[in-house]
């Protein structure tokens, strides 16, 4: 480099001729000196009234020889590079760069770790690592870290981490992680850890934050402090404070919910809003129902009705003892109760059971529908006294060989049913009633 300073100064030369030179001996400086030699040019450099210095195009931004920061324009190297008073408008690595900071862009071929902070694009096949402030983007077919803030974009093939983010988007195949700041869309392979989402949390697998406002997503468990807005999973849902919707196909959790749970199972400490699943259970606020009844079918119903008092689901099963065949019945539907007095409730409800006659499993079409309003007085806390008038449809196939024979037996002589219908499908209509006694659980 020396020498290619002195043929530029002792020769006027041409500002086409200028360049070139310059350009092979910031190259063949990256790859010849040591850090020691390095650091002795340093302390010759000086800096004129922004003025661009021949020797390498460094600028010195602190005048202490011993704490000099350069910055350099352009920075090429083939060999590993260790640059740590360095900070770089663009550098471009073969391999591996080490430097106090890049202002522009930043590509190495293996890793880039840089000791200050980093603005605009750092790229790098394995790994890049900012002991300071990220501002821009990030991209690596490894690791992204960054110590302190993230203000920007992460894009990892394996893992991003972040201490503190002011960032938007944080991707990889593997893993995120924020421990502290907010961030607007975090999509991991696996594993998605976060402080503050507002926006998406996406996770192939488990997302954790402590407070999301929007949308969480992962294909088998969700979990959150606080959120405000919509969680899905495919196996189970984890909220401590919930307003919005959670929906998974299995469990969903929380200690306090205004909104709605749809799953096979909800649980929640205290609800405002609507739990819709198979076994739904909270604390305050909710509506669980063991309900022993009588009607003009089975002679024995018992049902588990659980949700809220705005909407419930209802499972029932019923049968009727014969000695030649029993008549059983099942199937579900749901219901809504509205409070009279302290002591008096109504509800009504809408359920679908299909009938069976005989031991074996009849698949026969026999589907009986039954609307009813009802309506309970409260004995105590815990029990009540139900009745109220249904009306009820059955409809047969008469194609079926049984039609008659299974037509007869669960009707009997109690009921006066009206046939309605041509061809094979006919429906036979009655008014009907319920009396039972209600168990709150």
């Amino acid at each position: 480099m020396t020498i290619i300073k002195n043929i530029i100064r002792n020769h006027k030369l041409n500002v086409i001729f200028k360049f070139p030179l310059l350009v092979l001996g910031l190259i063949f400086s990256d790859v010849v000196f040591s850090q020691n030699a390095f650091q002795s040019i340093e302390t010759k450099i000086i800096q004129k009234d922004n003025e661009l210095p021949v020797e390498g195009f460094y600028v010195i931004e602190k005048k202490e020889a011993t704490d000099s920061i350069l910055h350099k324009r352009i920075h090429f190297s083939i060999f590993p590079s260790f640059k740590r008073h360095v900070i770089h408008d663009v550098s471009l690595n073969v391999l591996f760069s080490y430097s106090k900071g890049n202002r522009c862009i930043g590509i190495s071929g293996i890793g880039n770790i840089t000791d200050g902070s980093i603005r605009s694009l750092q790229v790098a096949g394995l790994f890049n690592i900012v002991k300071k402030n990220a501002y821009g983007i990030q991209m690596t077919g490894g690791l992204n870290y960054v110590k302190d803030t993230l203000k920007g974009v992460q894009l990892g093939g394996l893992c991003n981490v972040v201490n503190y983010s002011k960032g938007k988007i944080q991707m990889a195949a593997i893993a995120n992680i924020v421990k502290k700041g907010k961030l607007n869309a975090q999509f991991s392979g696996i594993v998605g850890l976060a402080d503050s989402i507002t926006g998406v949390q996406v996770a192939g697998i488990f997302n954790d934050a402590k407070y999301v406002k929007g949308i969480k997503i992962a294909a088998v468990f969700n979990k959150v402090n606080s959120l405000k807005g919509l969680q899905v999973a495919g196996l189970a849902n984890q909220a401590n404070s919930l307003k919005g919707l959670q929906v998974a196909a299995i469990i969903n959790i929380a200690k306090q919910v205004r909104g709605a749970q749809i799953g096979l199972i909800n649980y929640a400490d205290s609800i405002q809003g609507m739990q819709v699943g198979l076994i739904n259970y909270s604390k305050h606020g909710g509506y669980n129902i063991v309900e022993l009844s009588v009607n003009e079918i089975n002679y024995l119903n018992i049902a588990y009705k659980s949700g809220t008092k705005k909407l419930y689901t209802a499972f029932v099963a019923g049968m009727s003892p014969y000695s030649s065949g029993n008549v059983l019945s099942y199937g579900g539907g749901i219901g809504t109760m509205v409070q009279l007095t302290k002591w008096s409730d109504l509800n009504l409800e809408a359920l679908i059971r299909h009938v069976n006659v005989g031991e074996s499993y009849d698949s026969n079409r026999q589907e009986w529908i039954q609307l009813g309003i009802y309506y309970a007085i409260h004995l105590s806390k815990r029990f009540e006294i139900v009745v109220g008038p249904n009306n009820n449809a059955v409809f047969f196939d008469k194609s079926d060989p049984n039609f008659e024979n299974h037509k007869s037996k669960i009707f009997s002589s109690r009921i006066d049913a009206q046939e309605y219908g041509t061809g094979n499908l006919v429906s036979n209509l009655w008014v009907g009633g319920t009396l039972g006694l209600r168990i709150r659980i």
